[in-house]
């Protein structure tokens, strides 16, 4: 039961981020943030690889050969990436995401399992890279506020998703939520991570990310930043819950 969350929660920190590396053009932030972004991801994915390695061993060629040219990819962004975007470093990027399509479905789930798994980790991904991207406004003050807008609404429309969907897992899990139910951990403890999920992971998110907003709106960055920092405690809480959901009970919630 850990080692899926543990697994998860790095895939999501490391691929989850990475992939919204595009947001903020290089030419605006220099080199530096890309590289901020890729190497914190090759390190959670260093992590991810090593625990892999011990759990499954070398014989599993495939799934090292993935994770090899994936770790080769954040690696070389990280070491070469230039002021700008280049061919080599798009396809660089390309083959990143395509390898992380795949990393996401060692498992052999099924096609909407694949989506909810996949959708809870962009949506860590991405508070967490607009959390980077305003530490970095630090570094480069006069960067316009339109990245950091564009990641808030990015976020928005995974969570809306997520939303709408938990809404209906929800509603079909409602034997975890009877009273006197032996299903799930019994009662109680359903009932209170089903709704501690709602309240932090999306209401909390919900509240916290228009607040993000206007104060972006405002060109107070590092207020934003701040807000943004809490909501990243908040998305992982809530993620954190719904991944235990899922892995032991199968609840996409």
């Amino acid at each position: 039961m850990i080692k899926p969350l543990i697994y998860h929660f790095l895939l999501s920190l490391s691929l989850g981020t990475a992939a919204f590396s595009w947001i903020a053009d290089p030419k605006l932030t220099g080199a530096g943030f890309i590289r901020l972004i890729t190497g914190h991801g090759a390190i959670f994915f260093a992590m991810f690889g090593i625990g892999v390695f011990i759990d499954m061993g070398s014989h599993y060629w495939p799934v090292m050969l993935m994770e090899f040219g994936l770790l080769v990819s954040l690696i070389a962004q990280w070491k070469f990436h230039p002021d700008g975007k280049t061919p080599f470093m798009w396809a660089l990027y390309f083959l990143q995401v395509i390898l992380t399509l795949a990393m996401f479905n060692l498992g052999g789930l099924t096609f909407t399992y694949y989506l909810f798994v996949l959708s809870s980790a962009l949506f860590l991904g991405i508070t967490h890279y607009a959390m980077l991207l305003g530490h970095y406004y630090l570094v480069v003050p006069k960067l316009t506020e339109k990245p950091l807008l564009v990641s808030m609404k990015i976020l928005w429309a995974f969570m809306g998703v997520k939303i709408v969907w938990s809404l209906m897992s929800t509603y079909h899990a409602s034997e975890f939520l009877t009273e006197g139910t032996t299903a799930g951990d019994g009662y109680i403890f359903n009932w209170i991570t089903i709704s501690m999920r709602w309240l932090w992971g999306y209401g909390a998110m919900a509240v916290l990310s228009y607040f993000a907003w206007r104060l972006c709106r405002m060109r107070s960055i590092q207020s934003a930043t701040g807000v943004l920092y809490i909501m990243v405690f908040f998305v992982f809480v809530g993620e954190l819950l719904s991944a235990y959901l899922f892995y032991k009970h199968g609840l996409k919630i």
